[in-house]
């Protein structure tokens, strides 16, 4: 019997509702995720909030940046004509907004989009909106840039965190993940995740958390490699699979 990885719903249902919205984290809990996975960047009026994209043009009809408008702008903007005029005047949430939305119990695993080389006034938010929440139990940080996840072990060593990769880790990031970041789990691309990577991560003692798994067989690959979570776009077929695979 296989284990039954977390079914993590990327940036909400975003097939079904705006990504990276309280609707669309709304609809993800509706439909049985265990969790979601989120975006973050942060306002320049110094609060997190919720999107993929610092470009506001990628899903608003106003040019700018999101980490340069103050909260008050952004929150004046509609992110949710883009998808359907269903979720017209969608709001951009903070992660605050989101958190206090979700209950209790979903996991939330939350990707800082910053490219700085100096991070800290991200990880020092992030790191106190945790506390302040006592979310230690269910959420887990994850970047591409591993300078967030450096600061965020000194600033905050009790917060799990996840290295994202698209691309095969080399011999000596692999190393530094263990040693300097205090890794407790690998996010890679799904196609660079097979057995191999699956013995390798877990001898250094990481979790695997696959990404972005649609396909109904790759979500059956992937269960049966023992990943421990799977973010897709679609939570509704993943707990189907699970379903069909006897695991619920």
């Amino acid at each position: 019997m296989y284990k039954r990885p977390m079914n993590i719903a990327h940036r909400g249902a975003r097939v079904l509702a705006p990504e990276n919205t309280l609707a669309a984290f709304r609809v993800a809990q509706q439909l049985g995720a265990d969790g979601i996975e989120l975006d973050v960047f942060l306002c320049s009026s110094g609060e997190l909030v919720v999107t993929h994209d610092d470009d506001l043009n990628v899903l608003t009809s106003t040019i700018g940046r999101v980490s340069n408008s103050p909260l008050a702008l952004l929150k004046e903007l509609d992110f949710g004509s883009h998808f359907s005029s269903q979720f017209a005047r969608e709001q951009i949430p903070t992660l605050q907004e989101v958190i206090d939305s979700l209950g209790q119990t979903m996991f939330v695993n939350i990707e800082v989009k910053t490219l700085s080389l100096k991070p800290v006034a991200e990880v020092l938010a992030l790191a106190e909106l945790i506390s302040k929440n006592n979310l230690y139990h269910r959420v887990l940080v994850s970047s591409f840039n591993p300078l967030v996840l450096y600061h965020l072990k000194k600033i905050a060593p009790n917060i799990a965190k996840g290295l994202l990769f698209e691309f095969r880790l080399p011999i000596y990031l692999g190393s530094l993940s263990s040693t300097v970041l205090k890794l407790q789990a690998l996010h890679p691309d799904k196609k660079l995740t097979d057995e191999k990577l699956i013995l390798r991560a877990k001898r250094f003692g990481y979790l695997v958390n696959t990404w972005t798994v649609n396909e109904i067989d790759e979500m059956r690959r992937l269960i049966y490699l023992e990943v421990d979570s799977i973010i897709t776009d679609y939570p509704e077929r993943l707990r189907q699979v699970f379903l069909e695979e006897k695991l619920i």
